[in-house]
């Protein structure tokens, strides 16, 4: 119903309702050339070339960058990277990053001296780890 709520865990797995609509969006993702990308346009970016060179977490972020799902938008990694910067440089003016990151490793200092870490706390520092590290995070 285009709701957003946050499900108990006592709810999961969530079964996703039947899909019976399986045709492409017509606003698929464009090549750099501002044209839909097609083997046969030769402008096809193959995202193996892209995790290997950059690694898999900066090819999500640069396609969370991209812009909406539904925003026809051209994949071009320089203006990508241009944009991630862009908005990562105003984020970290707004908030003061190094203050965030600090706090981060204070809380961890804090949890060697405990010797009872809440879960709650422990889950709540893997989600703000896990933007910058989701393959570390997945692991613990």
């Amino acid at each position: 119903n285009g709701t957003k709520e946050l499900l108990s865990e006592s709810s999961l797995p969530l079964i996703l309702p039947p899909l019976n609509d399986f045709t492409p969006n017509p606003r698929m993702i464009l090549g750099a050339d501002g044209e839909k990308m097609s083997k046969s346009r030769g402008n096809v970016i193959n995202p193996n070339e892209l995790v290997e060179k950059y690694g898999a977490d900066a090819l999500r972020l640069a396609e969370v960058f991209l812009g909406p799902p539904e925003q026809t938008t051209n994949f071009n990694i320089k203006s990508v990277y241009q944009k991630m910067k862009a908005k990562v440089n105003n984020y970290y003016h707004k908030t003061k990053l190094n203050l965030v990151v600090s706090s981060l490793m204070t809380f961890i200092n804090d949890c060697y001296k405990a010797e009872v870490i809440p879960l709650t706390y422990g889950l709540s520092f893997l989600r703000l780890l896990n933007p910058l590290a989701p393959h570390i995070t997945e692991e613990i």
